[in-house]
């Protein structure tokens, strides 16, 4: 996780891994200052660039404490005065506190170099851009510090962007490697398949760089033939070993170098490490792109097998297959479930005429207009057909897809679904015969029924509603039955009705309803709502609200109530 504010640690391991990092930093300085620098302060080579920028990137901006103190120990040491050794202090700091931002101002760069774009932002921006300040900075004050003379400012500010770029180039994607990714799990095979190639790497680097055996060969081996060790590295081994195995060889050629031997004995005195920096820039390149795009390979490949089992399991579990149709050459792919499905035996490569040979006879027809309109017309192709299995079943199908078309605009490719749907048509069947059944109760006797829908408008009447009210059933849905309410009950009726409604409770309330003949009868609704939808049922029974009993009326009521709840029950099974 890369933080991006200043924090501070008062914990005894945050201030050891302070401490940690200035202790990396200043053994780095030295030794490159000692060993490989050309006038004691710059060189094409500097470590510390790299280690800075990762621990940054991998712990924070409060690193920045440890990264100036191993700075300002390794610039004391060099014997500058206060401007020079706090210039090149502040040159250090700036320039990594200026690569940590260009890398981390959006979320575009991620530590673990997962992809390709990231490594080259790393080293472009990170070490390439943010390298010029850190030159200028530098080589500035030690123009000001008198340790380099005006005539070679220039000279000396293009080495230490050398120096400062190759150590982002090195040192960075190793300690990113080895601390922001997980080690791959090796089997013993794999394992010495590694050892060996790293042991061979080294070997061939002390023959290149370090003269081991020369006496033996006809001429020297040249560099080149390190790219070929390199490259199998990268392309049969992790990131963590191929940043492992450069760094190794940017070791080997520095000490031949410094010892005057192999491939670049000659490169202090002749080259002033130029050709070293080329070298290893252009190495690391060819490697870690090698390794960072295989990687890429392999996890989109990880990536498609994961895909692959999920959509397996989908389609087992969710009963639907998939299909792929080559419209030009007649050619299809079905997925294994398609074959369970359809209860066809797998066949290495299915086409059309197969897959009509599974469809039943009276079914083949409907499937191909469907299949012409689609490709022809642009219209849906959804289809429900049968298919006779390989023994004997008859089982209802539904195919859908999408027609894909080349850059003409003929239809080149098909993908599509199969699914069983066996207890969705037992089921609509079961609908079909329940809402026959509660219809025929509903209009076969004198009860005025109605529902309506989550929307609270009515959408069904019985025929003895219609009869009674002289109405169509056009004219009562929705709102247009209140119209036959009498108007000093249609307030207290509605506000009732929509209060049971909202509160998903059983209600009953007594109006006046006008009937075909245009009189006002008096009525008793009791409705309930059906639990298993939003939908509401009501039953509606008439009395003449002249009666002279009242206590007739009042049990005529409650005979209602006691008749209405079976009626309920029918309701609530066509509706759910």
């Amino acid at each position: 996780m890369l933080t991006n504010g200043f924090t501070s640690t008062n914990s005894l391991t945050g201030l050891l891994k302070q401490i940690g990092v200035a202790a990396a930093y200043l053994l780095y300085g030295v030794l490159t200052h000692r060993y490989f620098s050309l006038n004691g302060v710059v060189s094409v080579f500097w470590p510390g660039s790299g280690l800075a920028l990762a621990a940054m990137l991998i712990g924070g901006r409060h690193y920045i404490w440890g990264i100036a103190l191993g700075a300002l120990l390794v610039n004391i040491l060099s014997n500058h005065t206060l401007i020079g050794t706090m210039g090149t202090t502040c040159a250090s700091l700036v320039e990594v506190l200026l690569g940590t931002w260009l890398l981390t101002r959006n979320d575009k760069f991620s530590p673990s170099l997962d992809t390709l774009a990231d490594y080259l932002r790393l080293i472009t921006l990170g070490g390439g851009v943010a390298s010029v300040i850190g030159a200028l900075i530098g080589t500035s004050a030690l123009l000001l510090d008198g340790f380099i003379h005006q005539a070679h400012y220039l000279a000396n500010a293009l080495i230490w962007w050398m120096g400062d770029t190759l150590g982002v180039v090195l040192v960075t994607p190793l300690i990113l490697a080895c601390l922001q990714t997980k080690p791959e799990q090796l089997t013993g095979r794999q394992q010495l398949e590694k050892w060996l190639l790293l042991g061979l790497t080294f070997i061939a680097g002390e023959i290149v760089f370090l003269g081991w055996f020369n006496d033996g060969f006809i001429s020297a081996p040249k560099g080149f033939v390190m790219f070929l060790f390199i490259t199998g590295v990268a392309l049969r081994l992790d990131m963590r070993i191929t940043a492992l195995a450069l760094n190794m060889i940017a070791i080997q050629a520095l000490l031949g170098a410094f010892l005057k031997t192999g491939y670049f004995a000659q490169e202090i005195a002749s080259a002033g490490f130029h050709n070293f920096w080329f070298y290893m820039l252009i190495l690391s390149l060819v490697g870690m792109t090698l390794t960072i795009y295989v990687n890429e390979r392999k996890q989109k490949e990880r990536s498609l097998r994961k895909s692959g089992n999920h959509l397996h399991l989908c389609q087992t579990n969710g009963g639907i297959g998939t299909w792929e149709a080559d419209l030009i050459n007649n050619q299809q792919t079905w997925s294994e479930n398609c074959f369970t499905l359809l209860g066809s035996s797998a066949v290495k490569n299915p086409n059309y005429d197969y897959f009509l040979s599974i469809v039943h006879p009276d079914d083949r027809q409907q499937i191909m207009d469907a299949l012409q309109s689609h490709i022809e017309c642009g219209t849906k192709y959804d289809v429900q057909y049968r298919a006779i299995a390989k023994n004997g079943t008859i089982n209802w199908m539904r195919s859908a897809g999408q027609v894909e078309r080349n850059p003409d605009g003929k239809p080149a490719l098909m993908r599509g679904i199969v699914q069983n749907i066996n207890e969705r048509k037992l089921f609509v069947d079961l609908l079909k015969q329940s809402e026959q059944h509660f219809r025929t109760l509903a209009n076969g006797g004198t009860t005025l029924i109605w529902t309506s829908a989550e929307d609270k408008r009515c959408n069904y009447f019985n025929e003895p509603w219609l009869r009674f009210t002289g109405r169509t059933f056009d004219q009562e849905l929705g709102e247009g039955w209140t119209k036959g309410v009498h108007p000093d009950d249609s307030d207290c009726l509605l506000q009732t009705y929509e209060s049971a409604f909202d509160k998903r409770e059983f209600f009953s309330i007594e109006y006046r309803l006008r009937n075909a003949d245009g009189f006002y009868r008096g009525s008793v609704t009791m409705a309930i709502h059906a639990m298993t939808s939003m939908e509401f049922f009501s039953a509606t029974l008439d009395f003449a609200t002249t009666s002279p009993n009242k206590k007739a009326a009042r049990e005529s009521s409650g005979r209602v109530k006691r008749n209405c709840e079976p009626i309920c029950t029918i309701s609530l099974i066509s509706s759910g």
